[in-house]
């Protein structure tokens, strides 16, 4: 059951600190247990892009999009890119594909020496964004 006193957007989405024995990479996949999200269709995704900043000891959403399968072998995707710019739609053949769009886009890398960005499916961790670059 999802609380009804909480905001959505910040619960999700806003930034985090990791608990005492909780790795960085595990923040954003345990709120979606702790407060019960979850995505009920097949077909549909959520895919999202989480940042670990080490100066302030955080986690924040960087980056979601909306997966949807269309076919066997072809993927929707559907992003907005800023506040300023229109949503953006770009069909996919796999993940892996679209993982290794998103990891080309530097705007999601801190400094030399800084954890990668982490990438969760629907709440779940799939790994570091660096790996497909």
């Amino acid at each position: 059951m999802i609380r009804k006193d909480l905001d959505l957007f910040t619960t999700l989405f806003g930034d985090r600190t990791p608990g005492e024995n909780e790795d960085p990479s595990e923040v954003f996949g345990n709120m979606w247990s702790d407060y019960g999200f979850r995505i009920s269709n097949e077909n549909t995704s959520l895919v999202s892009i989480v940042i670990y900043d080490p100066d302030f000891n955080q986690t924040f959403t960087g980056h979601t999009g909306v997966l949807i399968k269309q076919a066997e072998d072809i993927y929707l995707y559907v992003e907005k890119l800023a506040f300023e710019q229109p949503y953006q739609a770009i069909l996919v053949s796999d993940t892996d594909q679209l993982f290794k769009l998103l990891a080309g886009r530097e705007e999601y890398y801190g400094s030399e020496g800084e954890a990668s960005p982490y990438i969760y499916v629907n709440g779940d961790y799939i790994g570091e964004l660096k790996t497909w670059k």
